[in-house]
Formats: C-alpha cells, structure tokens, sequence
C-alpha cells in the first residue's frame, strides 16, 4: 500500500445524523471548507496522485476527531461529505480531477476511524 496524500480539515465537525436539524442547516454544516493542506506521498507530482481517466481502486481512511466519540453507524454515514469532497466532481461543465475516481466499491475501499481531540477531518488516500 502507497501513500498517495494526506488531506486535513482542522476545525471541520463531522455531523451525526441523529442531531436534530433542517435540511438546510445540515447542508450548510457538512459543507466542508478548502482543506488547510494536501501533503502529497513522497517522490509523487499531483499529476501522478490525482485520478483522471485512470479507474484505480483506491483505499480511502478517513478519521474523524472530535471531542467525543460517535458510534460506528453514525460515524460511518457521517464521513460521506468528506468522501464527496475529494471524488472526481463536474464543475462548471466539466470533470474536475479528484484523488478517487467514484465513491462506489468498484472504485474506492473505505476505512473509517475516529479518536478524540480537537474537531478535525484527516483523509489518507493509498493506492
């Protein structure tokens, strides 16, 4: 396994789907900011990390931190906009580059983890 590049969102809470919220709210909190750094694997180029026409499986690890733990099916539902975050995505009319191809299993193994600090969202992408 390679280690493609480290993504983190210091300060980015990971919403459970048990707080009670309107859908607006929700979709405004789990907006997620522009990352504060992208650490690529050592000797790679972002041409070599990010995924174009090249349909690789890739593993995806995602931890989330916070203050306090949050069950597994929860923590798992919660990561999705950090997972949405980082897939090829169509913007202005055409496919914007991203570090997985599709988010569907085809494409992409999920690792979801957690432990407790400050809010923050660190997402590993291997190959």
């Amino acid at each position: 396994m390679r280690l493609l590049a480290v993504i983190t969102w210091p300060g980015w809470r990971l919403r459970s789907f048990n707080e009670r919220l309107h859908w607006a709210a929700r979709r405004k909190a789990n907006q997620p900011p522009v990352p504060s750094s992208v650490k690529l694997g050592k000797g790679l180029d972002l041409g070599q990390v990010l995924v174009n026409e090249l349909h690789k499986r890739r593993i995806v690890e995602i931890t989330r931190v916070g203050p306090r733990g949050m069950d597994m099916d929860n923590l798992a539902a919660s990561v999705k906009p950090a997972l949405d975050r980082i897939k090829r995505r169509m913007v202005l009319g055409y496919w914007a580059d991203g570090y997985i191809y599709d988010d569907s299993p085809k494409y992409c193994k999920l690792v979801v983890k957690q432990r407790k600090g400050p809010y923050e969202v660190i997402v590993k992408v291997y190959e």
